[in-house]
This record gives C-alpha cells, structure tokens and sequence, in this order.
C-alpha cells in the first residue's frame, strides 16, 4: 500500500467528510487527514470551486480520506483487440472491475510510429495506488495495447494521480528510440503532493527516470492541473527544454511555472507566481513556439464577471516573462450550478442533475510551425448567433501581444459544446476537436464533432461528426464509480499533429466516451467510461 500520510485529528477528518460531495468507498476505512498535507484546502469553498476533479480526488488521498480497500490481482498490460471502426478503443476493459471503471480526460502524443495515450484510470488505484493511465501504439494509433500506468515508486515520485499530459521530444542521445514526457499529479517519497513528470526513451515500452516540476510548493500546498511543453527543435538555445504550469492551491497561490534545461531530470521553478492574480486563476497550458523557442502560457481568470483569459510570453526560454495580457472575455456557458456546487452542464430529462458534468472553461493552446501565430480556444457563452454553450476561437501573430475577436467554431448553433482542443499542423492547417449535444434534442447524448480551418481560424467548416454513435452521460451525482469525485466526467480531451521532425501531418485525437455498459446484466446500460483514439487526415 503506497504510505498515504496519516495524522491525528479525527474531529477535523469528521467535519471535512461531512463537506465532501462523496463519501468514502464501502470497504475503504476513513483515515483522519493531515493538516500538514493542505487538507484545511478541502473546506475552502473557493477552492472547492476550482480545483480539478483529479485534483480533488488526489487531495483526498493525500489527506487519508480515501484509501485502498485489499489489494486486488494485477495483471501485465494486454493488446486491447482490435475493432473494424474508426473510432478506435484505446483502453483494456478486460481489467476493469465494477464500478472502479473510469477511463478519461485524456492525452496523446506522437514520435515517429510511435503513438502514447494517456487517461485518468480508477481501476489503477485499487492494484497498485496510482489513478493514470496510458496506451501505447507502435502502428500509428491502429492497435493498442493498454500499459497500465508509469512505474511507481520511481525516483522521488511514489505514486500518480490522474490530470495527465503527455509530450514527445526528438531523439538526442545515442540509444534513444521514442523520448515522451508523462506529467501528472502525484505524491513524493515524502508524501508531499507535487507535480510529476515521469521520461521514456523507448516510447513507452519502459520509464526511466521520474522528477518534481513543483519543487518549491511547501508541503501545506496542494499542486493542481498542470500542463506540459517541449522544445522540440532540433537545435538552437532551449532546444530540449522541458516546461511545466501548475495551480497551487494553498502556499503562494495562483499559477507557477517552471523548466528543466537537462531533460526532464531536475526542475527549477520560477519565484513566486507567474499570474497576477491568486485566487481566482486555475487551468494553465503552456506551449512553445518551435520557430524560436518562446514560451507561452495562458490561464483561466475568474476574478471579473465575465471571466477572462489570460496569456504570458517568454522570450528567453523560461527565464523571465513579458507583462501579462488579457486575452479576451469568456462568459460562462454552463447551465446549473446548484447541482454540484459549481458550474456544471445538465441535460433536459428527468433526473439531470444526476448526471451533471462539472465544467470549467480551460484554455488550450497551438502554434503554427511555419508562422508562429497562436491559436487559443476555449468553451464559452455569448458568442453572436450560437447556442450559450459554443467553442470561441482567437488568434495572436504578435506572440500573443494583441487577440483577434473571438469567433465561434462550431457553425452548428444548437446545442452544449463543450471540452475544447486545438491542433494545428505541418501546413498550418488548423482543427478543433469537442464534444457536442447538437445530435439530442435534450442534450442528453454527447457526440465528438471537428471543425477545420485553412486560414488560421478566419473560416471554420463543419462542424464534422467523429463519434459514430452518440454516447450517454453516466451517473455522476453521486458517482457511480466510488473513488471518482461528484459530477466528474472528465475535464479535457485532446487532440493532436506532431512537428515535422516528430510524425506526419494527420491529426490524433483522443477523448473519454461512454458508448459500451459498464455492467451488464444489472439492469438498464450503465455507460462505462473509456478512452477513444482517431487518426485523421488534414483533407477529413
């Protein structure tokens, strides 16, 4: 059992229990939590607001308020078999055990043949401590087979806990054959809670080394929702440089941000904070222009009413950044907040609020490889003509020094958009990928849809259907899988187009989807959670 911190006062653990939106799984005993975990975060109601659902899980786990039942058969990763459909299942559901099932919020990342997916994975927790996962293809994404999740205890870092990002980087030294990144929340050797960032050199077949992007987070913190870059060019000042974004919550709060110059074996981070504002800042992403090695990074803002988007830029590999800009105003599209105590997204049928998807309006980010120009999208309301609930797209070609006027994605104006990703390829050919409703006259049914741009955003056609059937919403308030937070249904898809020097120009995308039953023969289809993988052409 992985040495989860214990610590002494029940009165504290009884009052933090009452407070959570899930209790603790039948057969799990409570363990009172750790003040010197953080654990006085979970009382916050503004943290309760922002952090991620990983996040909050993982806070759990830190503070002994969920733990381990027995340990049960663990088994060697399996190809996952094969189906005659584009949509492709990435995950082992052989290894699934009711109702520990979860498989989403997912990452993908590409080096040559070489193919990684990466997920948030209930069903790892209970084997071995962990709650990531990952896929691995050495046939561009046509079969898989499911690898479990990256070695633990490795290094410092002892155990992972979901929010996953992968990135790939080229083969610098002799004997490499497939070099990707794997960042997660995680636990130290110590029992701290940090920022992991585990290394592969043989494309996932085995990790190497494992190391904390949050070196300077006190213990009374709590590491949330990072995200991961590469400079992955060839040669130059900061070629190879790994990057890193987190929310702290507790601690200095608001975003950090930090780098490692000797790949992926040590990280130092920046003093203090990157974002103006503290509190009310969650959901970083950081990316890398592969022109000249500029470091972007943007966030989500809450502090004004509608929220905002907000970006920083570094012109010297992470050292130091260029003031803060707001990148544009969001309003929030999500349709009920009472249901789970944040912003979350309902459907039209009877009984919607048990199967509330929490939501929050994350940036993600793409930069063209032949201009340099930046693309942001994120899920919005407001925008002219949509449906309140839409993908809002904008554009910087001065390193992210001025944004054009957000323009929506989907020409589709019915509906709940929603879980944006861009991409952007080798020809500077754009694609969104999300999910959408449009399909169900109740919103109830969730389909993957894509929209293309040739323009850098000016035009967008589509939206086009990915999913080939629409899939349910599962029980998530409560949730039906114990050890997964109320109202989770993931917090990103991704999708995905290497660098030149990395893959071809196809796009891959990944996404949680929720098509098969979970548990048959019980009565009803319980839509079980899993990973979906698609490559695409740029003409799709």
């Amino acid at each position: 059992m992985r040495p989860f911190r214990i610590a002494v006062s029940f009165a504290a653990a009884a009052t933090l229990l009452a407070a959570l939106l899930l209790a603790a799984p039948a057969g799990g005993a409570v363990r009172p939590h750790g003040t010197d975990a953080g654990c006085d975060l979970l009382g916050r109601s503004d943290v309760r607001s922002l952090i991620s659902g990983a996040g909050e899980r993982a806070l759990r786990i830190h503070c002994g308020l969920l733990t381990r039942e027995a340990a049960r058969p663990d088994t060697r990763p399996r190809p996952v078999a094969p189906l005659a459909r584009a949509d492709v299942l990435v995950n082992n559901r052989g290894t699934d055990v009711w109702p520990q099932i979860t498989q989403s919020e997912t990452t993908v990342a590409v080096s040559g043949d070489v193919t990684l997916a990466g997920w948030n994975d209930s069903g790892e927790f209970f084997p071995n401590g962990d709650f990531s996962g990952y896929g691995r293809s050495i046939d561009r994404g046509a079969t898989w087979t499911d690898m479990r999740t990256p070695t633990t205890p490795l290094d410092g870092v002892n155990a992972v806990f979901g929010d996953p990002v992968l990135m790939a980087d080229l083969d610098r030294n002799v004997g490499e054959s497939g070099v990707f990144y794997f960042a997660n929340l995680g636990e130290a050797s110590n029992g701290d809670a940090i920022i992991s960032v585990h290394k592969t050199t043989d494309g996932g077949l085995t990790w190497d080394s494992a190391a904390d992007a949050s070196p300077n987070a006190p213990s009374s913190a709590f590491p949330d929702k990072e995200w991961l870059a590469v400079d992955a060019r060839a040669s130059g000042t900061g070629a190879g440089n790994v990057y890193a974004c987190y929310r702290s919550f507790g601690g200095t709060e608001g975003i950090h941000f930090s780098r490692s110059t000797d790949g992926g074996q040590t990280f130092t981070e920046l003093a203090g904070t990157i974002s103006a504002n503290g509190t009310f800042t969650q959901g970083c992403y950081v990316a890398v222009n592969p022109l000249n090695g500029d470091v972007y990074v943007s966030w989500r803002n809450t502090a004004t009413t509608p929220l905002t988007m907000k970006f920083r830029r570094s012109t010297d590999f992470g050292q130091t950044f260029q003031p803060e800009v707001t990148v544009g105003q969001f309003p929030a599209p999500e349709n009920n907040t009472a249901a789970c105590g944040r912003p979350a997204f309902v459907d039209d049928e009877a009984g919607a609020t048990n199967r509330a998807v929490r939501s929050a309006a994350f940036p993600q980010l793409a930069v063209d490889p032949n201009t340099g120009n930046i693309a942001l999208v994120a899920h919005s309301a407001g925008l002219a003509g949509g449906s309140e609930a839409d993908i809002a797209f904008t554009s910087s070609s001065d390193g992210g020094t001025t944004w054009t006027p957000l323009v929506r994605v989907n020409n589709t104006a019915t509906g709940q958009q929603f879980f944006p990703s861009v991409a952007v390829n080798a020809d500077g050919k754009l694609r969104a990928m999300f999910y959408s409703t449009q399909n169900s006259p109740t919103d109830r049914l969730i389909d993957v849809y894509i929209s293309s741009s040739s323009d850098f955003g000016v035009n967008w056609s589509g939206p086009r259907r990915v999913t080939e059937v629409s899939f349910d919403r599962p029980v998530t308030n409560p949730n039906f899988d114990t050890i997964v937070v109320s109202c989770y249904m993931s917090d990103y898809n991704q999708i995905h187009s290497p660098l030149p020097a990395l893959g071809q120009k196809q796009f891959h995308l990944t996404w949680g989807d929720n098509r098969l039953d979970g548990n048959p023969g019980q009565g009803g289809v319980q839509p079980d959670p899993d990973v979906r993988y698609e490559r695409q052409r740029q003409d799709f």
